[in-house]
């Protein structure tokens, strides 16, 4: 007689609803453990690239000033596309000028200056002054001014020769279109900022710069000199004929440099560069307000920062704010500055 026997229904059915979701909340709670943990190793390790980073740029910032001591070219100038200049003690590594972690770094332009009159204006060195002020509040003779395109526009109906338009120039604002503007060149001291206009176009896609060159009456020659020993003379007393030139861009840049650098020696504990927005770090008393526009806290909130001693620490933004006149003392100004 068969023996008949009962079927294990566990068997047949496979893991119960309980168990499911048993098996479902441990397997959610080992990833809600391994995900962060694994996307902070990955940012720790940008973070030690970037450093990496920084630390290069010091080693070539203090070589370059040391090649001055022996060498007839130009001294080294922070004020003057510091990255330009460290590129070929970077053994021409522009790879170390990007942060990993910078989703969008700023395109390195390259060195492109007006020569005139024993002059050399450089127009894509930042310069504070049309970027916090008018030409009204301007201190002094500037002899170049920055606008955006919308700005070019309004003043179309003002500009001419022999017209006095200092007190009209406007604060530079980026406008609508930001990779588009014009930097606006005086010559003989009439202030009609018409003499030469040179309009700028940033091309990201393609890496590019494109520079157009009007002309209005110009007293003294002017020279317009470039990468790769580019130099062009663009006439003078009205005979300068417009011109187009197209420039590549030096790739990317993540960092700025200490405005006051080239007055901060090695072995001291002062900042030299970090991770910044801006190509120049001006921290100086009236221009703190840079600070909190371009500061880059891109490193689990925090910046690395490298010193003139060698040491590249990441610090909490309010450890080195430099609106706070202690930490501007002791990290951003020369030794025994007073300000």
């Amino acid at each position: 007689m068969p023996v008949l026997r009962r079927r294990d229904s566990r068997a047949n059915t496979g893991f119960s609803l309980t168990e499911l979701l048993i098996v479902l909340a441990v397997l959610s709670l080992l990833l809600s453990l391994v995900v962060p943990a694994a996307s902070r190793l990955a940012a720790l390790s940008r973070r030690a690239q970037c450093a990496a980073n920084l630390s290069h740029i010091a080693k070539a910032y203090f070589t370059r000033k040391g090649h001055d001591q022996i060498s007839t070219d130009p001294p080294f100038s922070v004020l003057s596309e510091w990255y330009l200049q460290l590129i070929p003690f970077l053994a021409a590594n522009d790879l170390a000028l990007a942060c990993p972690e910078d989703d969008d770094p700023a395109a390195a332009l390259p060195d492109i200056k007006m020569l005139v009159r024993g002059m050399s204006l450089n127009p894509f060195s930042t310069n504070p002054i049309w970027n916090e002020v008018s030409g009204a509040e301007m201190p002094g003779a500037y002899r170049i001014w920055k606008v955006s395109q919308e700005q070019y526009s309004a003043l179309q109906g003002t500009i001419g020769e022999g017209r006095n338009i200092q007190a009209k120039l406007p604060q530079y604002d980026p406008g609508d279109n930001p990779e588009k503007y014009y930097f606006l060149f005086e010559d003989a001291g009439d202030w009609d900022y018409e003499d030469v206009v040179m309009e700028v176009e940033e091309n990201h896609g393609t890496n590019k710069l494109k520079i157009k060159l009007h002309f209005g009456y110009t007293v003294f020659s002017y020279t317009m000199t470039g990468p790769n020993d580019f130099e062009i003379d663009l006439g003078t007393n009205g005979s300068g004929q417009p011109g187009s030139f197209v420039f590549n861009m030096v790739g990317k840049l993540s960092y700025g440099m200490n405005w006051r650098a080239d007055d901060i020696y090695s072995g001291t504990h002062r900042i030299l560069a970090l991770d910044y927005e801006d190509y120049l770090a001006f921290t100086g008393a009236s221009q703190t307000e840079h600070w909190e526009t371009f500061k880059a806290p891109r490193h689990l909130g925090e910046c690395n920062v490298a010193f003139a001693d060698g040491a590249v620490e990441s610090m909490r933004l309010d450890e080195i704010d430099p609106t706070v006149i202690e930490n501007r003392l002791k990290y951003w100004s020369p030794p025994h500055a007073t300000e």
